[in-house]
């Protein structure tokens, strides 16, 4: 968890393994809040937005990529 503290079920979202607030999941870069697109940058681990992400890969800087597609998880109260 990205702020330290624990998310509990009716708050969080997982991606990739990685539990977030749903408040806490945002681009690395410009701190927007990410929803269902996003872009990981596979060495670093780091999320970011897809503009951030492009101009980062324009300029080299990130190299491997998993994109939103692959897995979120998003908690919910059980009924």
């Amino acid at each position: 968890n990205r702020c330290g503290k624990v998310a509990f079920a009716a708050e969080r979202i997982v991606v990739n393994k990685c539990t977030f607030h749903k408040d806490c999941f945002r681009c690395t870069t410009c701190n927007k809040l990410l929803g269902s697109v996003w872009e990981r940058d596979k060495e670093s681990g780091e999320f970011y937005c897809k503009h951030d992400f492009m101009s980062l890969s324009r300029m080299g800087t990130i190299v491997g990529v998993e994109k939103s597609e692959e897995t979120v998880e998003r908690k919910a109260l059980p009924p």
